[in-house]
């Protein structure tokens, strides 16, 4: 039987949710040193009495300043040093990778989630739950996650140190990208500090550690950046080298996993009471459902008297929604995705090899009866995909003031007479209303659209494509101003930066758009055969006006591109696996670890009470 099912709608939705998301890989990888403090200490001990409280006075100076923890050696891999400064700097970084990450699926899914993904609960300090390693499965290790974090900052810095020495090795050089990423990342730093007033170093301090300074975390990010380039070439040079025959080969062993189906859908819920049968009587049990689905089926001989179907069947409600094609349409899902949205013997039947197209079914899982009329049995997608940006301005979305626009006017570069008025939804909104008592009557909230409304919205557009075209302090009309302006003002959330602009930033960004995939609107200024590289333009959709930019069209189909990199990825990995003796375990800690750890990890307990008495508060 079926995995819980959803109506058509919905699978569209997730169909689309699933093909525009990108998921990123995460890559983090004890030896003891042996300390000479005692040996030290014995020696000097008799000494030193007379001059210990002026001594620890000194220190507590020091300390002050951060200067042990810029001087102290932490650890050393490969006889090369690193100082607790340094350390705690990539402690705070994998604690807070660790606590964004399970924030981010908590957000996304629901409470519990980020838990079950990552392990780590957000909502404790990192001693306050515990990690096991089970990479010895007859010798578990379960640590504290302080601990655990610890030692993947250990493991990280192991494989960093590794693979930065083949990086300068292989002549790799900062691209003039991520140079920038890294210069934007400091100025961050260095305005955050001072909008606090506060120094670029002590702001530093206060987010990663005593002793940290610009210099430190511009050496430490310049290095990180550098792997990661080193990384991303040898990633491409594998994939340049993937043969045909070994793409051809993979695919014929994995057809299913590749190959796609087009059909249209429609679901009769199995769920009493909740909608209206077509009679307009309450539902029946599922035997009426099935006989429903059972004439439906007989009433469908081809697209057109599927639609027209799908209006006669539909709730009362819902007529209106499946009057519009997209509602019973699903382009290009996979096998995968049938199996897991409707059920495994729907996916059976589909991706048969015989199966053609007109060919109809019903289809019963334990909450719906689904009819399924298959347009296009399986095939493999030669479309080559493109890469688009877009800013949507909604039809229902809050009136916007695009600032840019106004300093263009302010700064005279904008004529008056071709100033583009912007009505608001104000002056679109129904007269006032009153009852026979005289009283003024509440207008509705729900939303409707009219052509005033229609009209601001447009205007909003064509102030932001007036803005782009008029380009950055240089005057350039570059990719990266579409994308801050996408960040800032588009009301598509999913494809922009979050409310924290953390790194999450997309500048609606849309990667490999397929057929099917988005609003037919979207899709024809996609596809059209005279797109280029840079274009923009304003389009409108049921969801309101997008204003389009232009990036790119792939190389090659979808399904090569997956292959290509699915094989690479492999043999990057292989190759990972094979030369880990040479850098896993090779940290030296050093004599003072553990004062360094000490403080790093206590430091990070009380930001992690912070963080959750800030997520209490938010809360209630």
């Amino acid at each position: 039987m079926a995995n819980q099912t959803k109506d058509p709608a919905e699978l569209y939705r997730e169909e689309r949710k699933k093909r525009l998301e990108k998921s990123a890989k995460a890559a983090a990888r004890k030896k003891n040193g042996n300390s000479k403090l005692k040996k030290t200490l014995g020696r000097i001990f008799g000494t030193v009495v007379s001059v210990v409280v002026i001594c620890a006075m000194l220190f507590g100076v020091l300390e002050f300043f951060g200067v042990p923890e810029k001087v102290i050696t932490s650890f050393k891999v490969d006889g090369e040093r690193y100082t607790v400064a340094e350390y705690s700097y990539y402690y705070v970084t994998v604690f807070r990778n660790l606590v964004n990450q399970s924030y981010s699926y908590d957000s996304s899914y629901g409470t519990g989630y980020g838990k079950m993904f990552t392990g780590y609960d957000y909502t404790l300090t990192p001693s306050q739950q515990t990690y096991t390693d089970n990479s010895d499965e007859e010798n578990p290790v379960t640590m504290t996650y302080a601990e655990y974090i610890s030692d993947q900052v250990l493991r990280t810095v192991e494989e960093i140190h590794y693979y930065l020495k083949k990086a300068k090795a292989a002549g790799t050089v900062l691209s003039d990208e991520n140079q920038k990423a890294i210069d934007e990342a400091m100025d961050s730093f260095a305005q955050e500090a001072a909008s606090s007033n506060y120094s670029t170093s002590r702001y530093l301090e206060m987010q990663f550690g005593k002793g940290l300074s610009a210099r430190t975390v511009r050496k430490l990010l310049n290095n990180q950046y550098l792997v990661t380039q080193y990384l991303d070439d040898y990633s491409k040079d594998l994939e340049a080298q993937v043969s045909e025959e070994e793409i051809e080969s993979m695919y014929d062993e994995q057809k299913d996993t590749y190959d796609q189906v087009d059909i249209r859908l429609f679901g009769f819920s199995k769920s009493t009471g909740s909608e209206e049968a077509t009679d307009g009587s309450s539902e029946g049990d599922s035997d009426d459902k099935l006989a429903l689905a059972n004439a439906m089926l007989e009433e469908i001989s081809d697209e057109e008297s599927f639609k027209t179907a799908a209006v006669k069947y539909a709730a009362e409600a819902d007529k209106d929604t499946y009057s519009e094609d997209s509602n019973t349409l699903l382009r290009g899902i996979q096998k995968s995705t049938v199996s897991s949205n409707i059920s495994e013997d729907a996916a059976e039947w589909l991706f048969e090899e015989a199966r053609q197209a007109g060919d109809k079914t019903v289809v019963e899982t334990d909450d719906y009866v689904f009819v399924v009329y298959l347009t296009a049995p399986r095939y493999r997608d030669e479309t080559n995909r493109v890469n688009v940006r877009h800013i949507l301005i909604s039809f229902d979305g809050e009136d916007k003031i695009i600032d840019e626009y106004e300093q263009m006017i302010l700064n005279g570069e904008i004529d008056e007479e071709d100033v583009i008025s912007v009505p608001t939804t104000e002056e679109a909104s129904v007269e006032e209303v009153t009852d026979e008592y005289g009283q003024i009557v509440e207008p509705t909230t729900e939303f409707e659209l009219n052509d005033d409304i229609k009209a601001a919205k447009y205007a909003i557009a064509e102030q932001l494509l007036a803005v782009y075209n008029h380009g950055d302090e240089d005057g350039n009309s570059t990719e990266e101003l579409f994308a801050t302006l996408a960040d800032k003002y588009s009301d598509d959330t999913g494809s922009v930066s979050s409310d924290d602009n953390t790194s999450s930033s997309t500048g609606g960004l849309y990667n490999s758009v397929a057929k099917g995939q988005v609003v037919q609107p979207f899709e024809d200024w996609c596809y059209d055969e005279s797109r280029q590289p840079g274009d923009t333009g304003i389009i409108e959709s049921t969801y309101g006006y997008h204003v389009m930019y232009f990036i790119s069209k792939n190389d090659e189909p979808d399904w090569k591109m997956t292959i290509r990199s699915s094989i690479a990825d492999s043999k990057s990995e292989s190759e990972n696996d094979s030369v880990k003796e040479e850098f896993e375990n090779t940290a030296v800690k050093g004599a003072l670890f553990g004062w360094g750890y000490k403080k790093t990890s206590g430091m990070v307990e009380d930001y992690a009470k912070q963080i959750i008495a800030n997520l209490a508060s938010s809360s209630q």
